[in-house]
């Protein structure tokens, strides 16, 4: 059984010039529609977020993980 992390050639190509750079860079960076989650006014104390929404009759969105932001434990 072949681990799929394995099995795959590395990247090993580079953009070959500046205009290659330029479009690799515009394809890989977040557009401004992926990036509305930073609008957010998130809350990283609990107490708080909870007297915040209480005070505004909202409910409260809790997002809680365990190990690394990026999955990868």
């Amino acid at each position: 059984m072949s681990d799929p992390a394995t099995s795959q050639p590395p990247i090993t190509s580079v953009p070959a010039d500046a205009q290659q750079f330029d479009q690799l860079h515009t394809f890989i960076k977040p557009k401004i529609e992926e990036l509305r989650w930073t609008e957010i006014p998130w809350e990283i104390d609990l107490g708080h977020a909870r007297q915040k929404a209480a005070l505004q009759n909202r409910p409260l969105f809790i997002w809680a993980m365990n190990g690394n932001p990026l999955g990868c434990t």
